[in-house]
């Protein structure tokens, strides 16, 4: 006699490999940063990530479509990052499987913003006085770069100006 054995295989949800473009560099003035994230599943149907419009990060917010287009949107404003100075921002995307997830690493990347300067820039003295002397004031965006660069020994047409780094100023 024969007799019929009945094999039944269950499947296990597998999880997706995630590749492409997975990170970017951005300047500190610029808005966004996109890439394309790639996603395979070995189980049918799967191979899609999980669209979504808005994963929040540190400094700014994801957009990934269900083929893995994305576009990272900087919310935060990142003057204060001196020249070559970064800020890093990290957020995670998620496959249509519901297991399969990876980190999608924004790195923004800080320029040389221009010092605004102002204060007393200029001063009066006749032929007979030794000096004139001010206060020169400094703002700058970047953070730590609101100072001047002392310098005793600035050589002009008809003196010489010393400047601390505060902005006290004497020419003599």
């Amino acid at each position: 006699t024969t007799q019929a054995i009945t094999v039944t295989i269950t499947g296990a949800n597998d999880i997706a490999t995630i590749g492409g473009a997975l990170s970017a560099t951005m300047d500190e003035n610029a808005a966004t940063a996109t890439g394309v994230a790639t996603i395979s599943d070995l189980d049918a149907g799967q191979s899609r990530f999980t669209a979504n419009s808005s994963i929040v990060g540190a400094y700014g917010h994801l957009a990934i479509d269900s083929v893995g287009n994305w576009t990272y949107t900087r919310d935060a404003v990142m003057d204060s990052l001196a020249a070559g100075a970064s800020a890093t921002d990290t957020v995670t995307v998620l496959g249509a499987d519901g297991i399969s997830s990876h980190a999608i690493t924004v790195t923004i990347t800080g320029s040389n913003d221009v010092a605004t300067i102002t204060g007393a820039l200029s001063g009066t003295m006749d032929e007979n006085a030794a000096t004139a002397t001010g206060v020169a004031s400094i703002a700058d965006l970047d953070a730590g770069e609101s100072h001047f660069t002392a310098n005793s020994s600035i050589v002009g047409a008809y003196g010489h100006l010393a400047i601390d780094s505060v902005g006290n100023w004497t020419y003599t």
